[in-house]
């Protein structure tokens, strides 16, 4: 199959097969077939973490933190960890073009299109993309306002089939895995570790009171 941004490469029936005895290595390994040379890149970060690196250390605090938990709205754990196997797949392209600010725009027509050719469902599609395009970290850092997150949130929810409570569940969960996956806990250099509590007897992610703190006053 091909349109009019890349060839569609896997089947559908490749990713059931991975799903069906399910590992990080064999999920990636199936993506790299799908974009060739692509998960060998840099992605931009002062780590210096190719996309495949940085995309391992998201899925392996996935599985270690959240895979025997029920996700908010019930989402399907397997669309999740495909969703997060491509969650910066346009970041590469953004570093080439030197715009960073385009890396979820690219990644959101990949996942698209790539998520209709393999039959998720819209519903699904449009929850994960919208994650996708907010930006916690932005607002943690001081770069937007609270009153804006908070529009920023209510406005994007309404794109999705869940509840703001649900949808704004599912962000931090996001975040958790994805910024937690720039700390010595997740196997990487120490970066973001402090804004993050691990608690590998619970198996939990927490946030650093601090940050906690800046959470709450969005909701």
């Amino acid at each position: 199959m091909k349109n009019e941004l890349f060839d569609i490469n896997i089947s559908k029936a490749e990713l059931d097969s991975v799903f069906d005895n399910y590992s990080i290595n064999s999920l990636l390994n199936l993506m790299d077939k799908q974009f060739p040379n692509m998960y060998n890149l840099d992605v931009g970060v002062f780590e210096g973490y190719t996309l495949y690196q940085h995309t391992f250390m998201v899925l392996s605090q996935f599985e270690k933190y959240y895979c025997d938990k029920i996700l908010p709205g019930e989402l399907n754990k397997d669309v999740f960890r495909l969703f997060l196997a491509l969650h910066d797949i346009g970041k590469p392209k953004a570093v080439m073009m030197d715009d960073l600010k385009l890396q979820h725009q690219y990644s959101s027509e990949y996942i698209t299109i790539l998520f209709e050719f393999l039959q998720i469902s819209q519903d699904e599609t449009s929850n994960l993309i919208s994650i996708l395009n907010f930006d916690l970290g932005s607002y943690l850092r001081g770069r937007v306002s609270i009153k804006q997150t908070h529009e920023s949130v209510i406005q994007l929810a309404l794109n999705t089939s869940m509840s703001l409570t649900e949808f704004f569940e599912l962000i931090v969960l996001y975040f958790k895995v994805d910024a937690g996956s720039y700390t010595e806990n997740a196997g990487g250099i120490y970066s973001l570790d402090y804004l993050f509590v691990f608690d590998e007897e619970m198996l939990q992610i927490n946030l650093a009171s601090e940050v906690q703190s800046k959470i709450d006053l969005i909701t």
